[in-house]
């Protein structure tokens, strides 16, 4: 189905599950709950769509709403499903029914969210970023054809935090405020070879 998007639904006859298939295009964040007076339980699921094996699952959003709530995921294109059930303290005996509104939100990521999913940059070269939503990390791959001094930075309001990693990938070091501003600025001696850079949000990072 489209995302975002929302759809209305009910739990009926007892003991039913509703599943919905969501085909992220990119790489980015998705978010499932479900809004009404019906106790609901959440799964995100991956291809496969098995329930004994989600990749997380809620029943709760606080102690005052009964409605599921799954938090911002960091996911990869591909095929993924939302099963929605009714929590049931005895659930070998289910007797629970009733509406819910579900609610599905994709946000993608401009860059990739882990090496794998890297965006390659050129050498003495810069490009744009966004931090779209929080816990957001943008990785960006440089191969280095020789030894030498290397310096990677941010430009910006936003407060940064930069990650160098090498090709396993090991951190090497960080930064998060010897740019300007609040701009992080990593200035090293590397040999040839790929290295990553991770941008993030510098929440309380010191």
């Amino acid at each position: 189905m489209p995302i975002p998007c929302f759809v209305n639904a009910e739990i009926n006859p007892a003991g039913d599950w509703d599943y919905v298939r969501i085909d992220t295009p990119t790489v980015g964040t998705l978010k499932a709950y479900s809004s009404g007076s019906t106790d609901t339980y959440g799964y995100l699921l991956g291809p496969s769509c098995d329930p004994n094996a989600p990749i997380t699952r809620n029943d709760d959003k606080d102690q005052h709403n009964t409605n599921f709530y799954i938090e911002e995921r960091n996911l990869l294109p591909g095929t993924y499903y939302v099963a929605v059930k009714h929590w049931e303290r005895w659930p070998w005996w289910p007797t629970g029914t009733g509406p819910y509104t579900l609610h599905i939100e994709f946000n993608s990521d401009d860059h990739g969210s882990d090496p794998t999913s890297a965006t390659l940059v050129s050498c003495n070269s810069s490009i744009g970023g966004n931090l779209e939503t929080g816990g957001n990390e943008d990785y960006f791959a440089i191969d280095l054809s020789g030894d030498g001094d290397f310096s990677v930075y941010t430009t910006g309001t936003t407060d940064t935090l930069g990650t160098l990693m090498d090709s396993s990938p090991a951190i090497l070091t960080q930064d998060n405020n010897s740019g300007t501003d609040t701009n992080f600025l990593i200035q090293r001696n590397l040999v040839k070879g790929t290295y990553y850079v991770a941008v993030s949000h510098n929440d309380g990072v010191s």
